[in-house]
Parts: C-alpha cells; sequence; structure tokens
C-alpha cells in the first residue's frame, strides 16, 4: 500500500515546506527518495549557502517528522 511523505528542508530560522509529497510503500523508499531529492537540490543550488546547516525532514501525511537528514549545504 503506499503512503505520501513530504520532504521538508530546515535550516532552524527558515523552512521549506514540501506540499506536494511523493508517494512510496514506506519509509525506506521514502530515504531513497530523500536522496534523489537531495541530489536535484545539489544540482540547482537551491539552498542559500550562506545560511548554513539544512535539515532535510521526511514526514508522513499527517505530519509526524519520521526521519532527519543532516545536509551541509557548502557541500551538497
Amino acid at each position: 500500500m503506499l503512503d505520501r511523505f513530504f520532504f521538508d528542508l530546515t535550516n532552524g530560522a527558515e523552512t521549506l515546506r514540501d506540499e506536494i509529497g511523493a508517494e512510496a510503500t514506506d519509509i525506506d523508499e521514502a530515504r531513497r527518495e530523500a536522496q534523489v531529492v537531495l541530489g536535484e537540490i545539489g544540482r540547482t543550488g537551491e539552498l542559500d549557502d550562506s545560511s548554513g546547516r539544512w535539515t532535510l525532514l521526511i514526514r508522513n501525511r499527517d505530519g509526524v517528522v519520521l526521519e532527519r537528514v543532516e545536509i551541509d549545504a557548502l557541500n551538497s
């Protein structure tokens, strides 16, 4: 059964909230999707390097954060 997971980015002062999300069968598949998201962000340079460290939050449709992935925007 598919569930919807959302991938938010935060640096403590700013949060970029994912309003669309992606369907996945479980948290493991959501983690793999998160790696794709991080790769895209790294290629596009979406994160402001001057903002320091970012964290990717994986949450479920109820808004519960299931996973936190620390990101170093300067090395993305």
